[in-house]
């Protein structure tokens, strides 16, 4: 890989577009001074990636944009652009080119491109690393670099060499692994510090959660006591509800029995009726025929008499002849007779008539009777009926009445209940209220608190920012100041070599003072114990000339045993001036230098000491200072005795001998140079005291910066527990605000509920007092239904007793008109017999007779017969009277016991309805007590029945649970005031805690990893830098014996021992030297020193190109052919590109460049390949 192209465009001086192309080996860039050709070089280390404005010649970077000038106006944008060669892969690149560019526009923006791809620095960083193109070990090197390799400290070189050995990554792995430890630390610390805060909570809070969970406890305990109590009384419940619902059916069934029963006997009744009212149709025909029946029975009867009679008149008449005398008499008799029956029959026949419509009118006024009774009796049942349904309704009404005072009052129970609950409600809320006022006020301390956090922490950033910007100003400072100091060494340095090299004098005057110690009487060189006014600087050197360099001595023998001392060291000539034998310049003439015009007495212008006033009285005393050659012509003619000098350092000396001329140019003038010198030192000792004070500054800055960031730390650390607290209180007060809504929704869900039981309470109650109303008039109804029942009962009873009184009137005029009907027909049987006997004819003769014997003898018989029969018929009518009699009467009996049972069935149902509505009452008290209960578990416990019932059944008594239960509640209200979140908040808090705990074990574990990977680290560190120190040692030495022959050198470490932080020292011992301090080398000593330590580091970790810049500048014919040697054996590893001003430089080169700079301010650049140079001139020359 080799360096292809460099372009760039607006940097610096480069307006316009400029490319150069390199090719493997050496190229050497050349151009006068200010053509910007060392603006090559910044270009190379700006587009990688420096940032450092001082290090590209700036004070800020937007300085490396093209500024203008007076022909071209400033550019906006500044690009660089860096073309590598990857053939070979260096570059994990899949490119055979690679570009990288930077850019920078005046807006302060900035961007990287990678193959005209945009990416961040430390891509690019980490893509040129591995090849040697590090921070350290740059590939552009300057002439400030090497001066600092040297005069930088031991800690300083090893990064030269950790850079060569690629410990760069393995440095940042640490440093990554280092400020992990310490991120890992400060967290540890501040975990800590929450630990102790987090203890400090948790032992109160964990009071408090015992407390709070010994309350919960307590509530879910009686929560459940009360729970399994009310599930108790409602199986308690259920089961007088089942055993209501078994009396209920069982008083259903028995009242069904007694209406049906009741249906039965008034059905039964119904029949009874009918069947007495054809009992009654029965007995009065059986009546009629018994009264037929005993008619005929009697005219029977008449018969038989009438034929025994005729039977014994007729044997009478047969056996008795004085009958028939008698027959006459006998019709007369019969004929009176006859006529007495028949009056007495027309009697019985009226008086029959007269019974018969008798019995019409009592049978009318028994139907008339019977069917008043019978209205009575419906009119009765009717009242009963009506007296039943007004009962039944009054039951019903009362049932109502007393279900719906039940329920007002177990609706204005629970409305007091709900208003009960929303006193507590309003307690619980004023007391959740005090509670939110107390966190927020709590929360506004916290607020506050959080406030004066934020402020002190904001302050202490605010220093800590100040803090850091001082240090980094100071740092800046230091650098700045170390730059300083670096280049006053520089100088310094430069200056006493020019010394030592280009003034015997001074060599030999050093020599002298060296061994003052030795010479007593030495007092020092001339040009170290004067100062010279600046303007008359150079006039006074021209005239004094070595005199400067003299050494000042007490008296000649001091000078004498100085002389000896270099002639016997052979340490070069030396002027001395003894002041004990010196003699001072005239009166009259120092008087007379006054009085020039235009002159200025050169002791005027001289300040030294007083032991050496006579050594200025005597080199000084004659001469004048003047301006021009034309002012010390005219006084020297004035004054020919006395000596005339310019500014200008031409001499016009006594009788007439001048000096002048055109000095050679050169920037190096005695007392200039030893003022210059002085100042150079005071500098330095400015710069030594600024560096202390700058480190004792910034040591204190960064002490206070510590303890800021700690403080800063614990504030945070506080602010973050403030902020936890204010989080939890805000939850805390969220929740206590969710639950006073709650509350206050279920307060006012509570007096609402009560409000609207109590209305309902008030319409029941308005309603059981018209239903009231209602009952006091189906009172008075039943009272007026009940005393109708009664009249209609006694109307009844009274026309049953009058329809017994027309039964018993019709059946004695029943029998009295069977009596008269009998006798009746008695009277017309004997009336029959006695007409019979009055139409008979005169009694007949025997054989007649005894024919008319034998007729009526079966007449008579068959009469009997009939008789017979007529007695059957007559007691089988008699037995079915009888029997109809009874029958009826058990009839009435029955009809009469049925009503008696139809009433005692009545005051059963009635009863039993009464006991009925008792129950319906019973029935809606025990629904009411279940839906409260159930209404408790929704309301106290949000819990469904079914819930209850299956999950908690009681285990024990009622009696025990409710006991305990109590017991319970008075050990809870014992407890007092009670945090409810402080279990929450307790495990919140523990379970951060053990977070925190797991953290520390965490970070520890993190902390030993780490730690394993840093000495891990260190070995590999220690292993590969003790390796590369051994092969950049090895390099250097043999580097230095090509650059120094018969010199030696070597590379150790500070410390040995610590590999891991020890320094390099750089030993050079160049031949005939044996120099303790490396500031005693010469430029070019030092020059070539720190290129043999560089070279050694790129023979160690080769780079594909060198940047050069005039790093050979100190360097004499000698020391630059080695160099140019040392760069033509590595032409062959690396491309090397040289800015100079040495020919022979220039000589090597492959291909040569040159950078002017025009009219306009610009650079160009003209590149020209030196084997055609080469063939240019043989053809010009040809």
């Amino acid at each position: 890989m080799y360096l292809k192209t460099l372009s760039a465009r607006g940097f610096k001086s480069f307006a316009d577009k400029v490319t150069l192309e390199f090719e493997p080996g050496i190229s050497v860039i050349v151009g006068p001074n200010g053509s910007g050709k060392s603006n090559v070089a910044d270009a190379v280390l700006w587009v990688l990636g420096e940032q450092s404005p001082r290090n590209l010649r700036g004070s800020k970077m937007e300085d490396v944009i093209f500024a203008g000038s007076a022909t071209r106006q400033p550019m906006s944008m500044a690009e660089v652009s860096l073309s590598l060669d990857n053939g070979n892969r260096d570059l994990p690149l899949d490119f055979p080119e690679v570009v990288v560019t930077r850019r920078i526009y005046r807006t302060g923006e900035s961007e990287y491109l990678l193959n005209k791809t945009p990416c961040r620095l430390v891509d690019i960083q980490e893509l040129l690393s591995d090849l040697g193109v590090g921070r350290e070990l740059t590939a552009v090197i300057g002439q400030n670099k090497l001066e600092g390799i040297l005069r930088s400290q031991p800690e300083d070189r090893r990064y030269f060499i950790e850079e060569a050995a690629g410990l760069r990554k393995h440095r940042r792995r640490k440093e990554k692994a280092l400020r992990k430890i310490e991120g890992v630390e400060r967290n540890l610390v501040r975990i800590k510090d929450i630990m102790s805060e987090v203890n400090k909570q948790l032992k109160p809070l964990e009071r408090q959660a015992r407390q709070a969970q010994e309350y919960r406890e307590l509530s879910a305990r009686i929560r459940d006591l009360s729970i399994r109590i009310l599930v108790a009384e409602l199986q308690e419940l259920k089961g007088q509800w089942e055993n209501r619902r078994e009396e209920e059916e069982k008083l259903a069934r028995d009242l069904e029995e007694v209406v049906a029963a009741e249906g039965g006997a008034r059905h039964r009744m119904g029949e009874l009726e009918e069947e007495i009212k054809r009992l009654r149709v029965e007995l009065d025909a059986c009546r009629d025929r018994e009264m037929r029946l005993v008619s005929l029975g009697e005219r029977l009867r008449g018969c038989e008499s009438l034929g025994e009679e005729r039977l014994k008149l007729y044997a009478a008449l047969g056996g008795d002849v004085s009958y028939r005398e008698g027959w006459r008499s006998r019709r007369e008799e019969i004929a009176r007779r006859a006529s007495e029956l028949e009056e007495e029959r027309k009697r019985a026949v009226e008086e029959l008539a007269e019974l018969r419509g008798e019995q019409e009118r009592l049978r009318a006024e028994r139907a008339e009777v019977a069917s008043a009774l019978g209205r009575a009796r419906q009119e009765r049942d009717a009242c009963r009926r009506a007296l039943e349904e007004v009962r039944e309704r009054k039951r019903r009404l009362e049932a109502e009445v007393s279900r719906l005072k039940e329920k007002g009052e177990t609706l204005r129970e629970e409305a007091s209940s709900l208003r009960a609950r929303g006193e507590e409600l309003r307690e619980g809320m004023e007391a959740l209220r005090g509670e939110e006022r107390n966190k927020a006020s709590e929360e506004e301390k916290l607020v506050s608190r959080a406030l004066e956090l934020e402020t002190a922490l904001e302050k202490v950033r605010g220093d800590m920012n100040r803090f850091r910007e001082e240090v980094e100003s100071i740092g800046r400072m230091q650098r700045r100041s170390f730059q300083e100091e670096a280049l006053v060494i520089a100088r310094l340095r430069a200056l006493q070599e020019v010394f030592a090299s280009r003034i015997d004098y001074a060599a030999a005057a050093s020599r002298v003072l060296d061994e003052a110690q030795n010479i007593p009487g030495v007092m020092g060189m001339l040009l170290h114990r004067i100062k010279v006014e600046e303007r008359w600087e150079r006039a006074l050197e021209s005239f004094l000339g070595p005199w400067l360099f003299s050494v000042v001595t007490r008296d000649l023998a001091s000078a004498m045993e100085a002389i000896r001392l270099l002639k016997r060291d052979e340490g070069g000539y030396c002027v001395f001036l003894p002041l004990s034998e010196l003699a001072a310049g005239t009166d009259g003439d120092r008087r007379n230098l006054a009085r020039i015009a235009g002159g200025v007495p050169a002791l005027d212008v001289v300040e030294g000491d007083q032991e050496i006033a006579p050594a200025l009285e005597c080199l000084l005393g004659d001469v004048v200072l003047c301006s021009t050659l034309d002012d010390a012509a005219a006084g020297a003619e004035n004054y020919p005795t006395l000596t005339f000098v310019t500014q200008d350092g031409d001499v016009v000396a006594p009788r007439r001998a001048v000096k002048g001329g055109a000095r050679p140019r050169s920037p190096f003038h005695v007392i200039a140079s030893r003022r210059e010198i002085e100042q150079l030192q005071e500098m330095l000792d400015l710069c030594d005291e600024e560096a202390v004070s700058l480190e004792v500054r910034r040591k204190s800055a960064l002490s206070t910066l510590a303890g800021l960031e700690k403080e800063a730390e614990v504030l945070a650390a506080e602010m973050g527990e403030v902020q936890a607290r204010r989080r939890e209180l805000e939850l805390e007060r969220k929740a206590l605000s969710r639950r006073v809504e709650e509350m206050i929704e279920e307060e006012r869900s509570s007096l609402e509920r009560a409000a609207s039981l109590e209305g309902e309470a008030a319409n029941l109650e308005e309603k059981a007092g018209m239903l009231e109303g209602d009952i006091g008039a189906l009172a008075r109804e039943e009272e007026e239904t009940a005393r109708r029942l009664g009249e209609r009962e006694g109307e009844a009873s009274k026309l049953r007793e009058g329809e017994r009184g027309f039964e018993a009137a019709i059946q004695e005029l029943g029998a009295r008109m069977a009596s008269l009907g009998e006798r009746r027909s008695n009277l017309d049987a004997r009336l029959e017999e006695l007409k019979a006997e009055l139409e008979a004819p005169a009694p007949p003769g025997r054989e007649e007779l005894a024919e008319l014997t034998g007729k009526q003898e079966r007449i008579l018989a068959l009469v009997r017969a009939l008789i017979d029969v007529h007695a059957g018929m007559a007691a089988r009518c008699a037995e079915r009277e009888a029997e109809g009699r009874r029958e009826l009467e058990e009839r009435e009996r029955e009809l009469e016991a049925l009503r008696e049972s139809l009433a005692e069935m009545g005051a059963r149902e009635e009863e039993l309805r009464e006991l009925s509505h008792n129950r319906d009452l019973a029935a809606t008290q025990l629904k009411m007590r279940v839906d409260m209960l159930v209404q408790r578990l929704l309301d106290e416990h949000k819990m469904p029945l079914e819930t209850a019932v299956a999950d908690y059944l009681p285990d024990r008594p009622v009696s025990e649970m409710r006991e305990e239960c109590e017991g319970l509640e008075r050990r809870r209200e014992s407890l007092g005031q009670v945090n409810l979140m402080a279990v929450e908040e307790h495990r919140s808090l523990q379970e951060r805690y053990d977070f925190l705990v797991e953290q520390v074990e965490d970070l520890r574990e993190s902390k030993g990893s780490l730690l394993k990977v840093v000495r891990a680290i260190d070995r590999e560190i220690m292993r590969i830098f003790k390796d590369t120190f051994d092969e950049v040692n090895r390099h250097f030495q043999e580097l230095f014996e090509k650059l120094f022959p018969q010199g030696r050198a070597e590379l150790t470490l500070s410390d040995p021992t610590d590999l891991l932080n020890t320094g390099v020292d750089i030993e050079a011992q160049p031949r005939g030297k044996r120099l303790k301090k490396l500031s005693l080398l010469s430029g070019g000593e030092t020059a070539l020193i720190s290129l043999a330590f560089l070279f050694a580091l790129f023979k160690t970790r080769p780079s594909p190109f060198y940047f050069l810049d005039e790093v050979e500048a100190a360097l004499d014919d000698v020391n630059l052919h080695r160099f140019l040697d040392m760069l033509k054996e590595f032409r062959g590893d690396s491309q090397l590109i040289v800015i100079t001003h040495q020919k022979r430089t220039m000589e090597i080169a492959d291909i040569l460049y040159g950078v002017s700079m025009q009219a306009t301010g610009v650079s160009r650049v003209v590149s020209q390949r030196l084997d055609e140079a080469e063939r240019l001139a043989r053809t010009g020359t040809a």
